[in-house]
């Protein structure tokens, strides 16, 4: 799963309504162009006209087109951050016996369902470096993965859990990645039955350890 990129040429929330309004409508702009298109259609030209606004306004409110990318990105990352943890939330009432199978299938299904993640994850991944888009161990998928093992009965020794908790986080964050930009169904479901066996061979070691 990646992570919400910080924005890097960002700009000071308007404080006005009206601008604030302007904002927001420029953002649904470049978001439906987004879902109809490819990245490449979504430029400031092609923004202002989907918004009505002048050219100028885009540039007023964001610093170029990946500054509108980058937030497109995290809201699209948060919006399925939220119902992948009410998915997690689902697993003990519904009686799950591979809660890490269950967990790496439930993002896979709501990233793919989304309307714009998988084409901005494909661009963050081929546009910023690897530690760019990989989340820290105090992410939502790090406690989404130790509320996991919790849930499993496994748990990390102490003196491992730093990095073990980084090595999980990394190890999930890149694979499943791979596994969403995967168009193939059959591949992609070959792909998260092989990530599971890794993290529970892996999650085995935490009981061998004194």
């Amino acid at each position: 799963m990646t992570k919400a990129i910080e924005r890097r040429q960002h700009r000071p929330e308007p404080k006005q309504v009206r601008a604030r309004e302007r904002q927001a409508k420029i953002l649904r702009a470049a978001g439906g162009l987004l879902q109809t298109g490819s990245i490449s259609d979504v430029t400031t030209t092609t923004i202002a006209l989907k918004a009505s606004v002048p050219v100028g306004s885009v540039y007023r409110y964001f610093g170029d087109r990946n500054d509108i990318l980058e937030l497109l990105y995290q809201q699209a990352f948060e919006s399925v951050e939220k119902s992948l943890m009410k998915s997690h939330a689902r697993i003990s009432t519904d009686n799950t016996t591979d809660p890490i199978r269950h967990i790496l299938g439930s993002f896979w299904q709501i990233a793919k369902a989304h309307p714009t993640f998988v084409k901005l994850t494909r661009w963050a991944n081929s546009h910023y470096s690897l530690w760019d888009v990989t989340p820290g161990g105090d992410s939502n998928l790090a406690t989404l993965i130790e509320e996991t093992l919790d849930y499993s009965g496994a748990r990390i020794p102490a003196h491992r859990k730093t990095a073990a908790s980084k090595i999980m986080v990394t190890t999930t964050s890149v694979l499943v990645d791979l596994i969403v930009e995967e168009d193939n169904n059959d591949t992609a479901n070959a792909l998260l039955d092989e990530l599971a066996v890794l993290l529970e061979a892996y999650v085995a070691t935490f009981d061998q350890t004194d």
